[in-house]
């Protein structure tokens, strides 16, 4: 099955009834997904690898979805009827047409069409089918068939095996049909409209088209121009060169490198990248797009993996004659690369890796050790003699034995009488017979070796040796992609973890939407909110969220497209809140998803508005003890005024201050005892508070005759925590009740000490 990534897939079932293989020529549809599970489905998309996967005979069905853009039906089912007079063919149709105006077609269904219905009839087909080959020769056919498809069918499981797959399909023997469907697979996995592969020569003097894949010839002449014009030192610097240019801009300057090769391929938006193979520069494979802003990042990291793909195509030309003596073991590798790819956990890969490493070249037991930050080696999986399992975990450092130097070179090694090697590791030396062969692969990935692959052999004739180590050497490239994607899907699923850890422990409440207010997402704080609000999003499932809460919520409905601003919104008993909502925009500036961000501004509000009640209390309530006491003052003026007259005066002042002072203090009270009930506790010094507040009495004592004295005996050893203005206002409290109650002429000693812990 080949996905929306370009990976091609075989889906198996095991029928119960009768064994069901069908080619599906087609868009991705619902019916074809609902089928996977059904059928053995082998999905293409163009005319021409539907005929080559019956020319393999991979099976004896045919599905032809009519809607595929620019489907020549006629001519098609002329080239299936005049080749395979006796394949199966069902015609999906919007509406099925009255009659049967081709001829050629079995059965005529909807596209609609239950999936029952459809395999009810594909399995009719495959009897009918394999009644009419029924003589011993077809019979015989059948059974090569079913053989091809049986072989076949793990290959194309394999995510990263497209070229492979493609390898395989074809039975190729020349390097024009092994890389034949490079250009559809750069299409389907890259979102390329056209590529080109250039190879160069060992002394990089040349660019040229050695797999007859067909390149504009403007941009063959600018890349050979500008590679020959280069002192020879920088040519390897050149082709080795990565190039991501996402549009090709009007303004961009012409000289350029990257922009005359995209213009010279007629590109708007393009990617070269550098093929390599076995760690040596080969050439370059060129991305092209007729789009603007077509390839960014992502597409970079795709057209890596099929540069890889591609080096591995080369490569696989370039032994082909070699590896024809061994198919079946190349064939294994292939297995081998599709079982270490299916999971994506680091361990279960490495263990995959090294089981099937020791059983491809019928070895006695295998490691793999992965490199560290400091370049030491780890062993992280093992597969053979029981001792080996004692050594997970084991640390190698840098350039110690055969892995220490396989990893700092890069290249295989291969020690054929370990015990007696000068190199050889002495916590390993003398835990192998001098007839064992240890083979040592590094693990690369895009030039960095991750890691090493070792294996133990006591097939120890020369030839063996060779061919050993070409099949380990194969299935390296493999193995270090699946490594390379197994650590970044921890890394990936370790990112997922910290954001949605984030997203449920943050107080804010975060939505995602589509372009068309769609819910996507919604944190915990959020699904709080609607909760509280009395809305279910299973309910709504579906419709776009403003129509939501238009319905439940007219007077707070929101338009997407009109947000911009941050904007408070109320929701009653639930609270008041600030909402921000963003837009996230594809390439070309249109709305691609909407985040929504609500922060809870309830109590801010509720402190606000006690900030204006005590502004309000204060106002009103301070006004007649300040005209008391300034009618008092004015009185005091007079000079008239009698002594005991003026000592009342004097009193109704002091009185006005008093009551000034407890007003605000009650208004102080009350402000604390609102943030009590908060986590208000914070680090601060207790001698700084009692300091400040024998301080600020200083003065008062003074005026009262009073001797005010401050001493430190046993302070605490660190800081402490607490409420610091309530720990101040108790100390002010005593303080000032000290000076109230103590006679004129006295003392009053304040001392800070600490008892016990």
């Amino acid at each position: 099955m080949s996905d929306s990534s370009g990976n091609i897939q075989v889906v198996t079932d095991e029928p119960t009834q009768v064994p069901c293989a069908v080619i599906w020529l087609g868009e991705s549809s619902p019916l074809l997904q609902a089928a996977w599970s059904r059928v053995d489905v082998h999905h293409v998309r163009t005319e021409k690898v539907l005929l080559r996967a019956l020319h393999v005979r991979l099976a004896s069905c045919v599905v032809v979805d009519t809607r595929l853009p620019d489907l020549d039906l006629p001519d098609l089912l002329a080239s299936i009827r005049r080749t395979w007079p006796a394949v199966g063919i069902v015609a999906l149709f919007d509406t099925v047409p009255d009659g049967k105006p081709h001829s050629e077609i079995d059965r005529y269904l909807g596209v609609n069409t239950p999936v029952e219905d459809l395999v009810g009839h594909l399995r009719q087909l495959v009897l009918h089918v394999g009644e009419q080959r029924a003589d011993g020769t077809a019979a015989a056919d059948t059974a090569a068939a079913e053989s091809r498809y049986a072989a076949l069918q793990t290959r194309m499981r394999h995510l990263e095996g497209l070229v492979q797959a493609t390898f395989a399909l074809s039975g190729a023997v020349t390097t024009a049909e092994i890389v034949g469907d490079l250009r559809e697979v750069a299409r389907v996995a890259v979102d390329a409209d056209d590529m080109a592969v250039l190879l160069t020569d060992d002394g990089f003097t040349d660019l040229v088209d050695l797999l007859n894949l067909g390149v504009p010839d403007a941009y063959l002449q600018v890349c050979r121009e500008h590679l020959l014009a280069l002192p020879p030192n920088e040519r390897e610097l050149y082709l080795g060169d990565e190039v991501l240019l996402r549009e090709r801009l009007p303004d961009m300057l012409p000289s350029a490198q990257r922009i005359r090769e995209a213009e010279a391929a007629g590109a708007w938006s393009y990617m070269r990248l550098p093929l390599t193979v076995d760690r040596k520069l080969v050439g370059v494979v060129s991305l092209f797009s007729e789009s603007p802003g077509r390839f960014d990042g992502a597409h970079l990291q795709l057209a890596r993996l099929f540069a890889t793909q591609v080096a591995t195509a080369v490569r696989n030309v370039r032994l082909y004659v070699r590896l024809n003596q061994a198919e079946q073991r190349q064939r294994t590798v292939s297995q081998v690369a599709r079982l270490i790819a299916e999971n994506l956990a680091l361990d279960v890969v490495l263990n995959r890796i090294v089981e099937e490493a020791v059983r491809l070249i019928d070895g006695k037991a295998g490691l793999v050790m992965l490199l560290q930050p400091d370049r030491s080696l780890h062993v992280s999986a093992v597969h053979g003699e029981q001792e080996l399992q004692n050594r997970i975990g084991y640390r190698l450092e840098p350039g110690i034995g055969q892995a220490g130097r396989v990893a700092q070179s890069g290249e295989t090694s291969v020690v054929t009488n370990y015990p007696a090697w000068e190199g050889a590791n002495e916590d390993f030396r003398h835990s192998m017979s001098p007839d064992t062969v240890l083979f040592g692969v590094p693990l690369t990935y895009r030039g960095e070796v991750l890691g090493v692959l070792q294996v133990t052999s006591t097939h120890n004739q020369p030839q063996r040796i060779t061919a050993d180590q070409e099949v380990l050497n194969i299935l390296a490239p493999q193995a270090a992609t699946a490594i390379a994607k197994a650590q970044l899907h921890e890394t990936v699923r370790q990112d997922w973890q910290q954001l949605q850890a984030i997203l449920d422990h943050t107080a804010a409440a975060v939505a995602m939407c589509d372009a068309e207010g769609r819910v996507l997402m919604i944190n915990s704080e959020a699904q709080r909110i609607l909760a509280r609000l009395g809305i279910a999003l299973q309910t709504y499932a579906g419709q776009p969220l403003g129509e939501v809460l238009v319905e439940l919520l007219p007077d707070q409905a929101l338009k997407l497209s009109e947000l911009g601003d941050i904007i408070e919104i109320g929701l009653g008993e639930v609270g008041e809140f600030l909402l921000k909502i963003a837009r996230i925009n594809k390439p070309d500036g249109t709305v691609e998803r909407y985040v929504g961000v609500a922060q809870d501004v309830t109590e801010l509000r509720r402190l606000d508005r006690m900030k204006s009640d005590m502004i309000h209390i204060l106002s009103h309530d301070l006004r007649n003890p300040l005209g008391l006491a300034r009618g008092s003052i004015d009185l005091l003026d007079e000079p008239d005024v009698p002594p005991d007259q003026r000592e009342q005066l004097k009193n109704m002042i002091i009185s006005s201050l008093d009551r000034m002072e407890q007003l605000i203090r009650d208004v102080v009270d009350l402000e604390m005892a609102g943030t009590l009930g908060k986590d208000t506790a914070v680090p601060y010094r207790l001698p700084t508070l009692v300091q400040k507040v024998v301080q600020r009495y200083r003065a008062k004592a003074d005026s009262q005759k009073l001797t005010l004295t401050y001493t430190e005996d046993r302070l605490p050893d660190r800081r402490l925590r607490g409420h610091a203005v309530m720990i101040g206002q108790a100390i002010d409290n005593l303080v000032s009740n000290a000076l109230k109650y103590t006679p004129e002429g006295g003392r009053v000693d304040v001392s800070l000490t600490t008892e016990g812990e």
